[in-house]
């Protein structure tokens, strides 16, 4: 009979080492198979919430629902009720869910690990549902008569060209503003006025920003798919201002949007250079 031969260490480290490399490479590598996917889940809610919008409008003489007093990520309440869409902690999707099919679709698959910087009170299930920014201009008429006050209820068939309207995107709030309140938030991917950069609200000052309750940490958040080195969101004032001059040719990330036509497109990350303000204001 033949004994069978063990192996010997050196084999053993020799197999170990195989074994190790193919996990270095394979793991790069099932980690971006799996961002793509939660990319293309991404595109396919905002689709989804893209129907569910335009039957509300349909049903509503064209106007969107009032969202100015809902800017959280709330959903149910203490007894598993579905919270008053005008509720200050309320998502804004809940306005919707009757017209959507399920309330996944009003959550970005990638957004909880953002909701964790930005909310002390973070829930994952509460995250599930969450994770895009309703712009103020979807429901605030911005166009009213000067000698009126700013109207809400908006109604979207004064909007110019709905291909380039935005509606909803990737972002690291509820709710963005732009300067729908009357005053810039530089929350949005335009320019305000007299600036340099867009988004200031996330960037350090050295990087042309003006952040107020969020910090540049949360930055990634925004355009959080796609990202081609996560270290070029580094949040140090030097890296950040470095970057920013190089952010136009070379974007890492992209926000998923939707607009009011109902189609989605990718934006990918930007200074501001590219995006008009119109895109979110409805024209003149």
């Amino acid at each position: 009979m033949h004994q069978r031969r063990a192996f010997t260490l050196i084999e053993l480290l020799v197999v170990i080492a195989i074994i190790g490399l193919l996990l270095a490479v394979l793991i790069p590598a099932l980690a971006k198979a799996k961002e793509q996917a939660r990319d293309i889940v991404c595109r396919s809610h905002l689709k989804g919430i893209g129907m569910a919008l335009l039957v509300y409008l349909e049903q509503n003489d064209g106007r969107a629902y009032d969202n100015s007093s809902s800017n959280g990520l709330l959903w149910f309440d203490a007894n598993g009720k579905f919270v008053d869409p005008d509720n200050g902690r309320a998502y804004w999707g809940v306005a919707y869910k009757d017209y959507a099919e399920d309330p996944a679709v009003f959550g970005c698959p990638s957004y909880q690990r953002v909701a964790q910087l930005i909310y002390d009170d973070y829930d994952v299930d509460v995250a599930r549902y969450a994770g895009y920014g309703l712009s103020s201009y979807f429901f605030r008429d911005v166009h009213a008569p000067s000698s009126s006050p700013v109207r809400n209820n908006r109604k979207l068939s004064d909007v110019r060209s709905p291909g380039l309207f935005v509606i909803t995107h990737d972002h690291v709030e509820p709710r963005i503003e732009g300067d729908s309140m009357g005053g810039e938030q530089n929350d949005m991917f335009y320019i305000p006025s007299g600036a340099t950069v867009n988004l200031r609200q996330y960037r350090p000052a050295a990087a042309g920003g003006a952040p107020r309750e969020y910090g540049p940490e949360c930055y990634w958040g925004i355009f959080r798919h796609r990202k081609r080195n996560r270290s070029l969101d580094n949040p140090d004032p030097a890296m950040a201002a470095q970057r920013v001059k190089q952010i136009d040719q070379n974007p890492n990330g992209r926000s998923n949007t939707l607009f009011l036509d109902g189609h989605t497109d990718a934006i990918m990350e930007t200074t501001g250079r590219n995006i008009q303000k119109s895109w979110y204001s409805g024209g003149s």
